[in-house]
Order: structure tokens, then C-alpha cells, then sequence
């Protein structure tokens, strides 16, 4: 059994030595607390991530069979786990579901995850081979329903809303700056499991949507006020419509919209936005351009 005081894990089966690697065939029992889980979290992955928290446990089974060279590439494994709730920067999942399956040696290990965030529902597919290369692998990432007034999007998983909808979510928000509910949609692929590869290669189309909500501080808005920066594209506005620049001062304050999409595809460490959809009763704009992972980009 191995105990500490964030994971119990006990264990059954055998350990057999067998030249460099080991042969196994074990049941892990896990009960993990997440509140302590959270902790880890905030150490590992750093400020942006300094309010994690969670609550309850993380209880579950695992089981692993067969030789762990070449990567584990000959493992079965097998497990299903339950959380309660864990979160970070206004998102908390909730309820949550991890199915994890490779019934026979050399296939892919395929993984599932529910649960409710914000109250919406998220689901992930994803697929794994494990010891074959650097171990490739793909996800489909579904979210429907996803309340974002909580969101931060100037820290942890919000950040993301600011590379696919540049410029009209505030990167720098320290508190909430959306309302209304999202839909997304992610299908990724990588070469390997691990950085740096895992960056470089990773590619995908993917898409958000967004109805009936509000954005404030947009930094796009801001921008045309004064006079540019924004992309040449949206810069001529304020040289064809007189007075422009004064009402783009004000939705920069706040705005509300029936729609707020963007349609990407992401490949090269950037992403290819084709196109960015903004829908309200003021003002519809419709933009395309490339946002490097590091945040910066190029719109028209």
C-alpha cells in the first residue's frame, strides 16, 4: 500500500523482476483527497493557477498487466475513477468520470472523461499508443453549456478564450469579463505525450460559440478608439464612418451580443482563425488572422 497524505493506494497482485523491466499484474485501489490535490496543483503548475481548489475525493480502481518496457507499450490496462470537484480561475468540474481501457498489448490506450462544469457538461475521447515513438496521440473535446460569468481569462484554462477570440476577451482580466453560455468543440492531435514535441506538434480544428452573453474591457473596442492597432482591416473603419471611434470608446466598456464564435484550426504552435464572428444590436464584425500559443498575432 502506499499512503501519504494527499493518495492512499493499495495494492494486489504480484511485482516479477524480469531482466531490465518489471511484469506486472496488479489492482490499485485509489482514494485521493482533492483538497489536497489542489495543493499540488497550485505548486506544479504555478501562479495562474494559484486558486485551485477542490473538494471530496478521488476514489477509483486501476489494473495493469504485462512487461513495462519499450514505454509500457505491451501494458493491458484497465480503470475507472470518480471525482467531486476541483477547480481553478472560475472553472470548477464537478461530478467527474475517467475511464481508462487497453485490453490487449501494443494497442492504443483509450481514455474517457465526463463531467459538469459550470454547469455544462464536458466530455473528452482520447486515444493514446503508449511506447510507440513518443507516444502520439488525438482527443475530441466537447463542452456545451458552460456558464463563463464566473471565468477569469487573465489566468489558468480561460487563457485559451483569449487566443481564439483575440483582441475582444481581455488577456489581463483579473476578474470577470464575459456572461453567456459556451459550446465548444476541440479535435487535436500530437506526435508526443511529452514537451517539447507535444507543442510543436500539435494540430486540429476546433471551434467556440457563444449566445445571448456580454464582454467587457474588450481591448479590440478600446483599440479602435484610439486610433488603431488592431489590424489594417479594422483600422479603415474609422476612416469610413464618421464618429465611430467614439462609440467603439464606449462597447469597449461593455457590450452585449447575440453571438460571439470563432472557428480555428491550430498547427505550427499558432492558430488559425478563419473566421472570428461578433453579433450585436451595435455593431457585427467578422475577422480572421493567426495568434501564436504565445499570444501574439496578426488580425484582418
Amino acid at each position: 500500500t502506499l499512503t501519504s497524505t494527499t493518495l492512499s493506494a493499495p495494492m494486489k497482485g504480484s511485482v516479477v523482476p524480469r531482466g531490465d523491466e518489471q511484469v506486472l499484474d496488479l489492482a490499485v485501489g485509489i482514494d485521493g483527497d482533492l483538497v489536497r490535490v489542489a495543493e499540488h496543483l497550485r505548486k506544479a503548475l504555478g501562479p495562474s493557477y494559484d486558486d485551485a481548489a477542490g473538494e471530496g475525493r478521488l476514489r477509483g480502481t486501476v489494473t495493469a498487466m504485462g512487461p513495462t518496457g519499450h514505454g509500457g507499450r505491451d501494458l493491458r490496462l484497465a480503470g475507472d475513477l470518480t471525482f467531486q470537484k476541483l477547480g481553478a480561475g472560475g472553472l470548477v468540474a464537478s461530478d467527474g468520470k475517467i475511464a481508462l481501457s487497453r485490453p490487449a498489448p501494443g494497442t492504443p490506450l483509450t481514455a474517457t472523461v465526463t463531467s459538469v462544469v459550470n454547469r455544462g457538461t464536458l466530455r473528452v475521447d482520447g486515444s493514446c499508443d503508449l511506447g510507440k515513438g513518443e507516444s502520439p496521440w488525438t482527443a475530441k473535446v466537447a463542452v456545451r453549456g458552460l456558464d463563463t460569468s464566473p471565468m477569469l481569462t487573465g489566468k489558468g484554462a480561460g487563457k485559451a478564450l483569449t487566443l481564439v477570440l483575440p483582441a475582444i476577451v481581455p488577456a489581463s482580466a483579473t476578474s470577470s469579463a464575459l456572461s453567456g453560455l459556451l459550446d465548444a468543440d476541440l479535435d487535436v492531435r500530437s506526435a508526443a505525450l511529452g514537451s517539447p514535441s507535444m507543442t510543436k506538434t500539435l494540430a486540429g480544428p476546433g471551434s467556440v460559440r457563444m449566445t445571448q452573453g456580454q464582454v467587457k474591457d474588450s481591448t479590440l473596442f478600446g483599440s479602435l478608439a484610439g486610433g488603431g492597432g488592431a489590424g489594417k482591416g479594422l483600422d479603415v473603419l474609422l476612416k469610413l464612418v464618421p464618429g465611430v471611434g467614439k462609440t467603439f470608446g464606449e462597447l469597449s466598456k461593455a457590450l452585449l451580443f447575440s453571438e460571439l464564435s470563432s472557428t480555428f484550426t491550430l498547427g505550427n504552435e499558432r492558430i488559425a482563425l478563419n473566421p472570428v464572428v461578433l453579433v450585436s444590436p451595435s455593431v457585427t464584425l467578422r475577422f480572421t488572422g493567426n495568434v501564436g500559443f504565445d499570444g501574439s498575432g496578426d488580425l484582418d
